[in-house]
Parts: structure tokens; sequence; C-alpha cells
């Protein structure tokens, strides 16, 4: 007999915005043919009640409770408490200065998650016909683009792109001479290896050979960017008007990972849509 899949947690406020919320992780849950659960942590318990009163009222069970420490941590232990493959908060698209140092509530949430967490800057229009996924070359992003096909089969989705991002060829070309034929060659050498392992990636994904990838009845759009890992995506998922963008999820995000300007936590910073940080969850047992 097969485990039940994974609930969705999802963190609302206690107002309209998180109604919106609640109704996204009811749509995702659907999709993955998992249970949603609210989560709410109130300043104290007097309002914790009148948050379960008020999700009461319309008809949505919730878990309301007394803030104890710091919530993010409270989030994050709640959500490995029910085993959640996946997380979703509200978030701005931009933390302010201060914040974006020590991180909002939702950052930090996405930074230390055992889960998979989705942060919606707009949850009042949500949409994900347009789906944007950044990769590398390892086992971790074909899991992602497995986990994108699966969600695409649930929601047709009008459009695929799939990302790789590449740190700049500039030094590399400035030591052989920019326009020597040691350049020309050695760039074809590099866009050739990225081919071969785009290649792997979408085919163990599902998706086919990179120059004819599809999904379902939609061609798959490849892009490799050339610049910074992290912004590039950013630039591109706002140039497209994307609807969600989906990124891997490192192990863990410091806070030194902040000054480094790991890809991840650049796109954080500066989220051009929704974004899911996706983390792969353990087989499901059969």
């Amino acid at each position: 007999m097969a485990d039940a899949p994974a609930p969705v947690l999802a963190c609302v406020a206690d107002n309209a915005r998180g109604e919106r919320v609640a109704q996204v992780a009811a749509e995702w849950a659907a999709r993955l043919g998992a249970e949603a659960r609210l989560l709410h942590v109130a300043p104290d318990e007097a309002s914790a009640a009148r948050a379960r009163e008020r999700w009461a009222a319309v008809g949505r069970p919730i878990e309301a409770f007394a803030r104890s420490g710091p919530v993010d941590r409270m989030i994050g232990d709640r959500a490995r408490e029910h085993g959640a493959q996946l997380v979703i908060l509200g978030a701005l698209e931009q933390d302010g200065v201060w914040t974006s140092l020590v991180g909002s509530v939702a950052r930090r949430v996405a930074r230390n998650a055992s889960a998979s967490v989705l942060l919606l800057p707009h949850p009042e229009r949500a949409s994900y016909g347009h789906v944007v996924a950044s990769v590398g070359f390892d086992e971790r992003s074909i899991a992602l683009l497995r986990h994108v096909v699966r969600l695409a089969h649930a929601q047709e989705p009008r459009r695929l792109d799939v990302l790789h991002e590449v740190e700049s060829f500039g030094d590399l070309l400035r030591t052989v001479g920019e326009r020597s034929a040691e350049a020309a060659q050695r760039r074809q050498e590099h866009e050739a290896d990225i081919h071969a392992q785009l290649n792997y990636v979408l085919r163990s994904a599902g998706l086919g050979d990179p120059r004819n990838a599809t999904l379902g009845d939609f061609p798959v759009h490849l892009e490799c960017l050339e610049g910074h890992a992290g912004q590039e995506g950013v630039e591109y998922a706002r140039r497209v008007e994307a609807d969600l963008m989906v990124v891997p999820a490192p192990p863990r995000l410091r806070i030194w990972d902040r000054f480094f300007k790991q890809p991840a936590e650049l796109v954080m910073q500066n989220l051009p849509c929704a974004l899911l940080l996706y983390r792969p969850q353990p087989e499901v047992k059969v």
C-alpha cells in the first residue's frame, strides 16, 4: 500500500491576503495529490483564538498558536513535524535594507526549510501558465525538472523555459585574445560541452533532446544565459513576464551566502515572480 503524499503547509496571515495564500495552497495540494494544512503564528493567545474563529467561519481548519520564539524556526519545526513537501508563504518582492541583511520571515524559512518553499509576492494574482526553470548539470536539477514536468501535466502551462546560467567567458577570452582562433575554438568547445550536458539533463527528466524538447503539445524553450548566476535568471524571468520561477535550493543558505551572492539568494532578494525553491523529497514507499 502506498503512503499518503506529504502535505502542503501554507503559512497565512489573518487577513484577505492570507485567504488568497490558502487558496493557492489548496490548488497546489490538488496538483500534488496531497492535503493542504494552514498555519498561523499569532503574537499572543488571544490573537490566535480570534484567528481560529475567523478561519472556522470561512470553513478552513487552521492551526493557530501564539508565538513562543523566532517565527521562522516555529514554521520550520511545524513543517518537519508534518513532514511537509512544500511550504507556501507570501513575500515582498524585495526586502528593506535592514531586512535584506537579517532576512524576512519568508526568506529565513526558505533558507532553512527541510521542504521546498514557494514564495508568493502577489498571491492575489497567482498564475502558473509560464514557468521558468533554472538548472545546472547535477542530480538536483534533474529532480527539479521531473517535478516541473509533473506539475505541468497537472496545470497545463502555456510555456516552459529551461535556463542554464554560465559565468562570463570574457576572462578566458582576454587571456588568449578575444579575436584569436584559439578563443573561437575554446568558446565552441565550451558551448558544445554545455549542449551535451543539457542533453543529458533534459533526457533524464523526460523532456527529450535540447534541440527538440517538448512538454505535451508545446515546445520547451531553452536559454543559455551568460553572466552572474541568479541575476541573469531574474532579469530573464522579468523580461518574459514569467508566472513562476523554479530554482534548485541548496542544502542550506547561511548568512554569508547573502554577501557572496549565492545564486538562490540573489533570486530571493529580487523576486521577479512567484518563486519555487525546490528540494527533492525522499521516494514514496510502495
